[in-house]
């Protein structure tokens, strides 16, 4: 009973400080810009505000899709980031092969080796589940050459763009 009381007071006496905090941090912190913009669009009457021309405020300009600003810009950074961790031969010989292949998709080095990363931890989850629904030999089988395919999978991409490219050029050639 006692440690109740305790607690509870400890508690009053934390959310009583925090709001004593957050007080002093709104009077007394706050930027003499935000003040003078308060005051001007809250403190000052209606008659003495000046007419705001419409037209002089820039407008920002929004270009694709939700998708593109939201999902796909993260899963970006995901895989820039993943790729950072590459040796220097290996990104040269990988730019290399994604010049041949006419850097298909616009793909940097960090971005190709940080999506293979990406695709190899689903390739990951997805054996995992796989063989978390039956422990058995041929569900393990199963989930090693799912993980097989999810490792190999970029490469063999990055092979056949190559060719692709490097047959077309033959061809007008």
């Amino acid at each position: 009973m006692t440690v109740t009381i305790i607690v509870l007071l400890i508690a009053s006496i934390s959310v009583l400080l925090g709001l004593v905090i957050v007080a002093f941090g709104i009077r007394y912190l706050d930027s003499s810009e935000t003040q003078r913009r308060i005051q001007t669009f809250v403190l000052e009457p209606r008659n003495t505000l000046q007419a705001r021309n419409l037209t002089e405020l820039q407008s920002r300009e929004i270009s694709g899709s939700l998708f593109q600003r939201t999902i796909l810009f993260w899963l970006n950074t995901v895989i820039s980031f993943l790729g950072r961790y590459t040796p220097k031969q290996t990104m040269q010989e990988t730019q290399r092969r994604l010049t041949i292949a006419g850097n298909p998709y616009n793909l940097r080095v960090p971005q190709y080796y940080g999506f293979r990363v990406l695709f190899f931890i689903v390739g990951v989850v997805i054996s995992f589940t796989i063989f978390q629904t039956n422990a058995s030999l041929e569900y393990l089988l199963i989930a090693l050459l799912i993980l097989l395919v999810f490792l190999v999978a970029p490469g063999a991409w990055l092979n056949t763009m190559m060719k692709r490219r490097q047959d077309m050029i033959r061809k007008i050639g």
